[in-house]
C-alpha cells in the first residue's frame, strides 16, 4: 500500500513538514522503514491525516533516554504489532482522534471522575497510549504508556506521569483526594494503569527512571519538576540493573482488614470498593471493545 498524500492535510503546518524532509534527509534508513509500516496499516494511516507526530515522533527523543532513531522506529513496531496481536486496533484508531472514556464512576461527593485514553499525540513522546484521570472535567494526571516485549515477556513501559499545570493545583489534587475516600489521584492513576497492564496479560509494569525519562535539553531538564524515583519507589516498585523500575500489574483484590484499626476499616473498605469499581470497568470496556479477529504480528 501507499501513503495518502498528508501533506494535504490542514493539520500539518509548515514546521512539520519541513521536520519531515529533514528526517528523509537524516535518517533516510529508517524514516523510509517507519513509513512503509504506516502503509501498511490502515488503522495507522487513518490517523497519519490528522496526527503529524505520528511520523515527526522519531526523529526526536522517544520514550527513554539514549534511542536511536533506527531503535525508536523498531519500539514503534514492536509496539503496534502488539497492539494487532492483542486486538486493540479499534481501539487505537479511535484515540487517535481524541480522547474517549474507558471509565467513569462517582466519588464521595457524588462528583464524577473518569479515566479517558487517546493514542500517539498526548505526550507522545513518552509513550503512544496516554490516560487521563479526570475529576469535575478537569484533567488532574496524565500517564503514558508503551508495549513491549522484555526478556520474551509482555510488558508495559510508563514513560511519563504528569500532573495539571494549573495554578491552584495543589488545591484540586486535595479536593479530589478527599472526594476520592482520601486515595491520592496519582495513586488512582497508577492503580488504573496497573489494571490495564493486568488485562491485556503484562507480566510486569517497567517505569523509567529520572535519569533515563525522555528530556530534550538541559534546559527542560531543569524544569522539570517530577520525581520519578520517589513516585515509583513509594508505590512500592523495584528498581532494574537496566535503570527502569519495575512492579506488578495490579488485578482486583480485596483488602485484609484484620491489620486496619477498627476505626478506619469503613473508610479502608470504601477506598477498595472504588478501586475494584473502576477495575471491573475497564475489564469490561477492554472485553466489550477488543478486535473480533486479533491479528498475528
Amino acid at each position: 500500500m501507499s501513503l495518502p498524500d498528508y501533506r494535504s492535510s490542514p493539520h500539518y503546518k509548515t514546521k512539520d513538514l519541513l521536520k519531515i524532509r529533514v528526517g528523509r534527509w537524516v535518517y533516510p534508513q529508517a524514516t523510509a522503514r517507519w513509513l512503509n509500516y504506516i502503509a501498511d496499516h490502515p488503522f495507522l494511516t487513518a490517523g497519519l491525516m490528522r496526527q503529524p507526530k505520528l511520523f515527526t515522533k522519531i526523529l526526536r527523543p522517544y520514550l527513554c533516554d539514549g534511542l536511536s532513531c533506527g531503535q525508536r522506529v523498531d519500539t514503534l513496531i514492536a509496539h503496534y504489532n502488539l497492539v494487532k496481536e492483542l486486538g486493540l486496533t479499534t481501539l487505537t484508531s479511535q484515540g487517535l482522534l481524541d480522547k474517549f472514556t474507558l471509565y467513569r464512576g462517582p466519588t464521595k461527593s457524588g462528583e464524577e471522575f473518569r479515566i479517558d485514553l487517546s493514542a500517539g499525540w498526548q505526550g507522545q513522546r513518552e509513550g503512544e497510549y496516554c490516560l487521563n484521570l479526570i475529576y469535575k472535567n478537569e484533567t488532574l494526571f496524565e500517564l503514558n504508556f508503551t508495549l513491549q516485549k522484555h526478556q520474551d515477556r509482555l510488558v508495559m513501559v510508563i514513560g511519563r506521569l504528569q500532573g495539571t499545570s494549573r495554578d491552584d493545583a495543589q488545591q484540586w489534587v486535595r479536593q479530589a483526594t478527599t472526594d476520592l475516600h482520601a486515595l491520592r489521584p496519582v495513586n488512582v492513576m497508577l492503580h488504573a494503569a496497573r489494571h490495564v497492564a493486568f488485562i491485556l496479560g503484562c507480566t510486569s509494569v517497567r517505569m523509567v527512571s529520572n535519569k533515563n525519562r525522555v528530556a530534550l535539553n538541559l534546559w527542560r531538564r531543569w524544569r522539570i519538576t517530577a520525581n520519578y524515583d520517589k513516585t515509583w519507589t513509594e508505590a512500592g516498585a523495584q528498581l532494574a540493573s537496566d535503570g527502569f523500575y519495575e512492579i506488578a500489574p495490579l488485578g482486583e483484590k480485596d483488602i485484609d482488614l484484620s491489620e486496619i484499626a477498627s476505626k478506619k476499616r469503613a473508610e479502608a473498605k470504601r477506598k477498595q470498593t472504588l478501586l475494584n469499581d473502576m477495575y471491573a470497568g475497564l475489564k469490561t470496556y477492554f472485553e466489550e471493545h477488543r478486535d473480533d479477529h486479533p491479528v498475528a504480528a
